[in-house]
C-alpha cells in the first residue's frame, strides 16, 4: 500500500492522506491531526479550573452547562463512528477513563 499526501487544512491542522491498495482496485483517506495546541489548551483551563481562576468562577455553571472537555477534530469523528459521541454514558465513560485525560478541562468524575 503506498501512501501520498493528499490535503492540509491549516485552520483544523488536519493533514490527510491517500492510501492505494497495492492491486491499484481500492484506496483509503487517512485524517492525522497535531493535537499539541488543543492539548496545551486543555491543561490551562484544566490548571485554572484547580486553581479556582477559571472563566466561570470557582467552578460555577454557564446556563447550568460546563465545558468539561475539549476534543480533536479527528478523535471526535472516531468516536462518532464507534457510537460514543451520541451516548450519553459512553461518553462520560470515555470522559473519565484517565487514559483520555488530556482531553479534559475540568477535574472530577462524570
Amino acid at each position: 500500500m503506498s501512501r501520498r499526501f493528499f490535503d492540509y487544512d491549516p485552520f483544523t491542522g488536519i493533514t490527510e492522506w491517500f492510501h492505494a491498495t497495492d492491486d491499484g482496485e481500492g484506496f483509503t483517506l487517512e485524517a492525522t491531526q497535531d493535537i499539541t495546541a488543543i492539548v496545551d489548551a486543555n491543561k490551562a483551563a484544566f490548571n485554572e479550573f484547580s486553581s479556582g481562576r477559571d472563566s466561570f468562577g470557582d467552578g460555577a455553571t454557564l446556563n447550568g452547562k460546563s465545558h468539561v472537555a475539549r476534543i480533536p477534530a479527528v478523535i471526535h469523528a472516531k468516536l462518532t463512528r464507534e457510537g460514543i459521541i451520541r451516548d450519553p454514558v459512553a461518553l462520560k465513560r470515555w470522559l473519565n477513563d484517565p487514559d483520555n485525560a488530556v482531553f479534559r478541562t475540568r477535574p472530577g468524575v462524570l
